[in-house]
């Protein structure tokens, strides 16, 4: 990333933290800063297969640590996953990286902690060449929920790994809940699904897969430009700036240069995943409306009214197939409410983790 990403960053150098192997890529600056100007913090876990996974951390009780101390700084932010806490954690969309949600991360509470995970292929998680499936990237963030677990972040057994499924209660102090948009929403969707074990909640924002029909061509063949010219290592501001004033926002006021410069960044590191993420997308295993009945945990569906990629339709289909599902329905948004409409969006997802 690069300090024209939008979001402010300090000038220190990160400790290299103990479960990072030399074969690693530089972790980006350890302290940086979310809109609202708190701090969270940049790390680093291992999961499938050792597969470096790159996560920014909000935690409210880290707020005072100093930022002229970065050993420090990461040994103490490493410690808070050790203590059991109500955990949120956020798995962004195509083309994508934990950016997604850095509007939302500190707007939750004093009681939980947040988690932006890059998803493997994108932002600073590792690169593998694989096949990149809906399948694929639920094992990957399964493996991420067991680190949580085994750190006694989460509740459960400590030994708990995904090979490994153990029934949690849902009324545990420590719950974990696992939100995802779009492509983020089928990946958290198939996580809840195989590994039950791991997610005592689930929030499905605008996601993809979950209808009763797939992703019409309409839709589809929307993002054909800018993946174009991200595949090409060329991403257009333009066609960036058209994608999300036509498809992504409902707003076009609201799309300003620095989400642009952003997008552009953060395309140019997921160039691979991208391309063969757009090609699975069209496989079988990419949906998930037919086991939907199966969903054990109770779920919120948080859509935009004005969503021009998948239709509210998907989440009132979706809505009568998933036992304790409750719809928020956000108006004046379109397919990325977190980031249109910010505390809309929060204050939704506050009450749902309140209530349950």
């Amino acid at each position: 990333m690069n300090p024209s990403d939008g979001v402010q960053r300090r000038r220190e150098t990160a400790a290299v933290p103990p479960h990072r192997s030399r074969s690693s890529q530089p972790v980006e600056p350890l302290r940086l800063l979310l809109p609202d100007g708190r701090p969270a913090f940049s790390l680093v876990a291992r999961g499938l297969w050792g597969m470096r996974l790159h996560f920014v951390l909000y935690d409210p009780d880290l707020a005072a640590v100093p930022e002229e101390a970065p050993t420090y700084a990461r040994s103490t932010a490493m410690d808070s996953l050790c203590q059991p806490r109500p955990t949120i954690v956020f798995v962004h969309g195509f083309q994508s990286d934990w950016q997604a949600w850095k509007d939302v991360l500190s707007r939750l509470g004093s009681d939980h902690r947040a988690i932006a995970l890059d998803l493997p292929g994108h932002g600073h998680s590792a690169k593998p060449l694989t096949t990149y499936t809906i399948p694929f990237y639920a094992r990957a963030v399964a493996s991420f929920l067991a680190y949580l677990r085994r750190l006694g972040a989460t509740t459960g057994s400590a030994t708990a790994t995904t090979e490994e499924p153990r029934q949690l209660s849902p009324k545990s102090p420590a719950p974990l809940t696992l939100a995802g948009v779009s492509l983020g929403g089928a990946i958290a969707a198939r996580t809840a699904l195989d590994y039950p074990f791991l997610v005592d909640r689930l929030v499905l924002v605008d996601a993809a897969g979950i209808g009763k029909r797939p992703q019409p061509w309409s839709s589809r063949r929307r993002f054909l430009p800018m993946l174009f010219w991200q595949i090409l290592g060329r991403p257009q501001p333009s066609v960036i700036r058209s994608a999300y004033q036509s498809s992504l926002f409902h707003r076009p006021k609201k799309v300003q240069d620095a989400l642009v410069n952003e997008t552009i960044a953060t395309q140019r590191a997921c160039r691979l995943a991208s391309l063969l993420t757009g090609i699975t997308l069209g496989l079988p295993s990419a949906r998930t409306y037919a086991d939907l009945p199966r969903l054990q945990q109770p779920t919120l569906l948080v859509w935009g009214r004005h969503d021009r990629v998948f239709a509210l339709q998907d989440a009132l289909e979706a809505q009568t197939r998933i036992p304790h599902a409750k719809l928020v329905v956000i108006e004046d948004a379109g397919h990325v409410p977190m980031q249109e409409v910010p505390e809309a969006f929060a204050r939704a997802l506050r009450q749902f983790i309140q209530e349950e």
